[in-house]
């Protein structure tokens, strides 16, 4: 009991005395000292000083519960000296360390008027870098977050939105000639599947276009192409794509997780085939799918029509679907299955 008292009042002490110590260190002031001779320095020995100095602006801004209360002088070198620790780190390739998202969060945490507009700009650079950087490894969607991001706090966002354009052009041109490559290659091809691989392909891609350029004509008319020979495959992207790519933005683009194909058509009968790859069993009637034309008008399927079986359950096949509808004045743009938790979608063109 006694060597436990002992040790006890010693370490007591010791915590005693580095709380002295530690309420005796002048952050700012050790921080302005590694500035200030890192201004005179290069090399290996400048990226320590700077370091050092981020170190101790990044101690000085945490002693502030209220960021309101930071300095002004304190807040434009803390941001100038955490932009420089960032774009080190991306000149080393390090675009994935998380530090990178911590330097984001401190940043736009004391980003006020009173920051000088020259480091908005730089730490505008600093977003458009590492919008680069993640479009660089396939990260589109991340990309395109960072550029608007960067756009919004620049002085001058001209540059920027410059930049993000040519990026996301370069993402249309490519996806625009693979999808025209598919369908080309498919000219003379006789195999069904890989007719349909390549179709499907050139649907996801085109898709993919005008997901970033909503009127681009020539995807819009290609799409409506391919559409008309798509209708009778499934649409499922997953399972003819090498490479999913930017996971967010397949999400965006492959939406349905019931799909539906028509084997076949009879005047306002449709012959249909779906897979349930939702999250449930599906209870199937006939009032739940609906033809919709190019006008917007939309009818229910006729209670005349066939369904088989009346619960599709999960990852399941139906072919037995005979849906009957009333006639249209216009052309059919897509068939639609939908319930208050459900929606799918199959275009016509």
């Amino acid at each position: 009991m006694k060597l436990f008292g002992t040790f006890g009042k010693v370490v007591i002490g010791l915590s005693a005395l580095m709380m002295v110590v530690s309420c005796g260190v002048n952050f700012e002031g050790d921080g302005d000292s590694a500035y200030n001779r890192a201004k005179g320095s290069s090399g290996a020995q400048k990226r320590l000083l700077e370091k050092q100095a981020y170190v101790n602006y990044l101690q000085a801004t945490k002693k502030f519960r209220n960021k309101a209360l930071i300095n002004t002088r304190l807040r434009n070198r803390f941001i100038e000296t955490t932009v420089n620790r960032g774009d080190l780190m991306l000149a080393d390739g390090s675009s994935g360390m998380g530090a990178l998202s911590f330097f984001i969060l401190d940043i736009d945490s004391l980003i006020t008027p009173e920051v000088t507009p020259d480091l908005k700009q730089k730490y505008a650079l600093f977003l458009v870098t590492m919008a680069d950087s993640q479009f660089a490894h396939g990260k589109v969607s991340d990309a395109v977050a960072f550029a608007d991001k960067a756009a919004g706090v620049a002085v001058d966002p001209t540059a920027i939105a410059a930049r993000k354009s040519a990026m996301l052009q370069r993402i249309i041109v490519e996806q625009l000639e693979m999808a025209k490559s598919d369908i080309a290659s498919i000219a003379d091809e006789k195999d069904k599947d890989v007719k349909a691989r390549a179709l499907i392909k050139a649907e996801y891609g085109l898709k993919m276009v005008l997901l970033f350029d909503a009127k681009n004509a020539e995807a819009d008319s290609l799409l409506a192409k391919t559409r008309k020979e798509t209708v009778s495959y499934y649409s499922a992207y997953d399972a003819v794509l090498d490479d999913l790519g930017d996971t967010s933005i397949y999400r965006k683009i492959a939406i349905n997780d019931i799909h539906i194909k028509i084997s076949s058509m009879l005047k306002s009968t449709y012959f249909v085939n779906m897979i349930n790859f939702s999250y449930n069993p599906l209870r199937l009637y006939a009032k739940d799918f609906y033809l919709v034309d190019i006008n917007g008008k939309e009818v229910a399927a006729l209670p005349s029509s066939k369904i088989e079986p009346e619960f599709l359950e999960q990852k399941k096949e139906t072919t037995k679907l005979v849906l009957s509808f009333p006639p249209l004045d216009a052309a059919v743009k897509k068939i639609i299955y939908r319930t208050d938790g459900h929606l799918s979608e199959k275009y016509f063109q």
